[in-house]
């Protein structure tokens, strides 16, 4: 199994496997905003160790709210000393490993759960945050991630995504559609921002904000105009060197039809399409065309 090193804070590597989908923006949480943070999508929900060693130093579990009926009431935290006055810490993860027991990359540590904090339409991950070991608990107070290991993966020139998708996997809560006719790409949406391009990692407008990955260092402004193809997407609000995040007053249609939202991981070749009424009828299936138009919203 291979591994590539996707962000670093204090001296700390984070390495998954290859092909491995994950997002810095795609949440609606405080430590995203603030890029000190990262879920990572393991695949069969398999937590792997993605630092190079870590020493188990905590385990906890505490009252979770339940934003989903199948979510768990309990949330459980892990923390695992990486020495020099850092932990890591990881929520989601159900530990399948003992205080005390010392791991290295890529070891199994434990299982992706369904967590009460996430949203019906959310996919099970493992949440990190690289931290001093004297704050480890808090929402805010990361060290914030350099992103730029992930931003070396673009390769060549970022075009605009297309607006036609074609249906490759339907859900309860939400689709899988494929962009037609681009194959090279971080997400599964490109935009343009002033005269730069980049990639969307974001959840909108469900989740307020969002983030836009750009190869080259930002040269937008806040409130910069986004554009997708010709439709207006949104407004810089926060720029960061490789990265900003922006606001979406948007509504969201496929085939004419609103939708709540859309949704990108980073290495993740699909969009997601979020459905406004998951019990109701849903007017496509796989193998279908659907176009997606977003509108500014009154």
């Amino acid at each position: 199994m291979g591994f590539e090193t996707i962000a670093e804070a204090a001296g700390v590597h984070l390495r998954i496997p290859e092909g491995t989908q994950y997002s810095f923006y795609d949440s609606p949480y405080v430590g995203h905003r603030n890029t000190t943070a990262i879920d990572i999508y393991f695949k069969n929900n398999e937590a792997l160790l993605p630092v190079d060693e870590a020493k188990v130093k905590e385990i906890r579990w505490f009252n979770a709210p339940k934003y989903r009926v199948n979510g768990w009431d309990k949330e459980p935290l892990t923390l695992l000393d990486l020495g020099g006055n850092k932990v890591l810490k990881v929520l989601h993860v159900n530990p399948k490993v003992s205080v005390g027991e010392k791991l290295h990359l890529g070891d199994f540590f434990g299982e992706c759960i369904v967590s009460g904090y996430l949203c019906p339409w959310s996919d099970s991950h493992a949440h990190f945050e690289i931290r001093p070991s004297k704050d480890p608990y808090r929402a805010r107070g990361a060290f914030t991630l350099n992103i730029a290991p992930t931003i070396r993966k673009i390769k060549g020139t970022v075009c605009s995504s297309p607006r036609v998708f074609t249906v490759v996997e339907m859900g309860k809560y939400y689709m899988w559609v494929r962009p037609k006719g681009i194959t090279n790409y971080l997400t599964a949406l490109a935009v343009k921002v002033g005269n730069s391009l980049g990639y969307v990692d974001a959840g909108i407008p469900h989740y307020g904000l969002g983030g836009i990955l750009l190869k080259d260092k930002v040269k937008a402004s806040i409130g910069d105009a986004i554009y997708w193809d010709f439709m207006h997407l949104g407004y810089v609000t926060k720029t960061y060197p490789l990265s900003l995040l922006f606001i979406a007053p948007i509504e969201v249609f496929a085939n004419s039809i609103k939708v709540r939202g859309i949704g990108t991981y980073i290495n993740g070749k699909f969009l997601k399409v979020i459905f406004t009424d998951p019990t109701g009828e849903k007017p496509w299936k796989e193998g279908d065309e659907v176009k997606i138009k977003v509108m500014v919203s009154s």
